[in-house]
């Protein structure tokens, strides 16, 4: 399982230039209406360390996937690969489950299934660790502050 998951790390690490994605957006201002130009835009942006062009790498493929054109299936994937490098793997799940119904023989989505499911499983486990060592930590700092009550007013006492 973990083979799959690294393998996906080093596809998702490759980043794009800022230059790159400048030039495409430029390339796309000037032509709105070219789908060509707007996936590879939105890929470029998928690709991307910014947060934000990451976001509107989404609104690009959920716009062409909306259009049903040639880079519907692409764009399919390219959004769950942009939602998991966002770690919202809900989300990553249900792009792969409906490209899986389509395409049950595709490898790339099944990789991505796979290493989702990872991922989403460790998330729980680490936010249920998490919630444990909260808890406790709220368990001492009672105690802590039931003893520090107790020697306040013992001591008061005498």
């Amino acid at each position: 399982m973990s083979i799959q998951v690294n393998e996906l790390h080093s596809l998702l690490s490759i980043t794009t230039p800022t230059n790159v994605i400048n030039d495409l957006n430029i390339q796309f201002q000037n032509n709105t209406n070219n789908h060509e130009i707007r996936f590879d835009l939105a890929c470029a942006l998928s690709k991307s360390k910014n947060k934000n062009d990451l976001f509107t790498a989404i609104n690009h493929f959920k716009y062409l996937i909306d259009q049903r054109n040639q880079y519907f299936r692409d764009s399919m994937y390219n959004l769950a690969l942009t939602y998991y490098r966002l770690n919202e793997y809900d989300k990553t799940l249900n792009y792969c489950e409906e490209i899986y119904r389509q395409e049950p023989d595709n490898e790339k989505i099944k990789q991505l299934h796979l290493a989702t499911v990872y991922q989403y499983k460790q998330k729980i486990r680490d936010d249920g660790e998490r919630e444990t060592a909260v808890a406790i930590a709220a368990g001492v700092g009672v105690a802590v502050l039931a003893v520090g009550v107790t020697l306040l007013f013992g001591s008061r006492k005498k």
